[in-house]
């Protein structure tokens, strides 16, 4: 058997070379996919422990992209998906609208379930509220109204409605109406007075604070969500396009497999402006098989992650750097092919070179011994790790891998005092020493476990 020679991102450094560029111009901007472009080339992780509405949104306007887990029900994953995308545009397209007979107690529900403060009221046609612009209902209509049961007619504003017919205005003549009249919302209506849009201070304030926003052609946040393989999978995925999701993520541990590539092949038959991502690969013969598939982005890398613990449960994987180096880019397969490629959350975590036992049997290395520079707080390196002698403990040395329970005496160990931990080379080993030990003649450790 060959093992080949591998690298982590903490094994290779950039050399340095004249530049005439200053940090502040520097343009960060790339593409996930052909058609969908990031301010800043960051996207986070599908897990229920990072990404949902909230996250996702400010990923959106800083630049980068939130992929909103998929440990919900396809009903909260896809009202997650509504909230980043309503919450900032150039125009509300189709707003949430409401009848002239509904009652306060409707509106509040509505207010509360959108985050928003005023709702167009139109005329029901046929059943749906698709008919002729009669009112608009804000928090100044409705701040004092005690009863719950008064109908919307009652109490909101139909007179002097201030209303643009759609395409007809820009950013800065919306600017200037609202500043006119003192509102804050503008009603864009169509040839027959239906409210098609709306064009608020908020999203004019918002779009001015974040000028390097990801957005779509209307002016709303991008936002991304992840779903699984099979019927399942599919039947999320498809309330994802509904809810106007910008890119669908088929998020697996192994992406090399036939029920992903079959459910990107699937997907992409639905949408043509839903963009697919698929994953996880860390070889280019995973890479070339999703892109055949339709994938229009690959997600590179396998247990990685500073909390994933594939690597450890599996025993598979390839080290981040040379996944994406060797593999991703010019593969003997050309797995590229103008398709992004996409780290797998954060790179910073312990890659050892073999995984064997588990437990007691799990101490790698070469046994070198070292002297922690101090007592309390335990550098990384090759090999096992020697406490200096201390009067309290016992004569003998408790070895455990990096994963196992704290240490009674003090933090984990670190390197460079990266608070999560780092990422260690192949060739080094993350085991801790956690009690003073004792060596025979021959200098040689003796390593126990309780």
């Amino acid at each position: 058997m060959t093992i080949r020679e591998a690298l982590t991102f903490d094994d290779v450094l950039l050399v340095p070379a004249a530049s005439s560029v200053l940090p502040g111009q520097v343009d960060t901007r790339t593409r996930l996919t052909k058609t969908v472009e990031l301010g800043i080339p960051l996207v986070s992780a599908a897990m229920d422990t990072v990404t949902e509405a909230a996250l996702a949104i400010a990923m959106a306007q800083a630049g980068g992209m939130g992929v909103i887990h998929r440990n919900l029900s396809i009903e909260e994953q896809a009202d997650h998906v509504r909230r980043v995308k309503k919450f900032e545009s150039g125009m509300v397209v189709n707003p949430v609208t409401i009848a002239p007979d509904a009652t306060l107690a409707d509106a509040h529900s509505l207010m509360e379930r959108y985050r928003i403060s005023g709702i167009p009221v139109v005329e029901t046609l046929n059943g749906k509220g698709a008919g002729k612009l009669v009112g608009i209902l804000t928090n100044r209509d409705v701040r004092f109204a005690t009863d719950t049961r008064q109908p919307v007619r009652d109490l909101m504003t139909k007179e002097n409605l201030i209303t643009v017919r759609e395409g007809s205005v820009g950013a800065d003549e919306a600017k200037r109406l609202l500043h006119k009249h003192r509102i804050e919302k503008i009603l864009v209506v169509d040839e027959a007075y239906r409210c098609v849009g709306l064009i608020t201070v908020k999203d004019i304030e918002k779009a001015q604070k974040y000028p390097n926003a990801c957005n779509d052609e209307r002016g709303r946040l991008r936002v991304a969500a992840a779903t699984s393989v099979g019927d399942d999978g599919l039947k999320r995925a498809l309330a994802l396009i509904e809810a106007e999701c910008d890119v669908v993520v088929v998020d697996t541990a192994h992406g090399h497999s036939r029920g992903v590539l079959e459910t990107v092949a699937r997907i992409k038959k639905q949408s043509n402006y839903t963009q697919v991502a698929a994953g996880n690969v860390a070889t280019a013969d995973g890479a070339k098989a999703l892109i055949d598939a339709g994938a229009d982005a690959v997600k590179v890398g396998i247990g990685p992650g500073s909390i994933c613990t594939t690597r450890m449960v599996a025993g598979v994987g390839v080290p981040q750097f040379t996944a994406l180096s060797r593999h991703g880019f010019g593969g003997r397969n050309g797995a590229r092919q103008r398709r992004s490629l996409l780290p797998g959350r954060s790179h910073r975590y312990a890659e050892a070179r073999s995984r064997g036992c588990r437990g007691a049997s799990a101490l790698q290395g070469t046994g070198r011994k070292r002297r922690a520079p101090d007592r309390r707080r335990l550098a990384c390196g090759d090999g096992l790790h020697r406490l200096p002698r201390h009067p309290q403990f016992p004569a003998e040395c408790e070895l455990r891998a990096h994963h196992g329970l704290r240490s009674a005496r003090g933090p984990r160990p670190r390197r460079h005092g990266d608070p999560r931990g780092a990422e260690l080379s192949q060739r080094a080993v993350a085991h801790r020493v956690f009690r003073q030990q004792t060596n025979d003649r021959h200098g040689r450790l003796y390593a126990g476990y309780p």
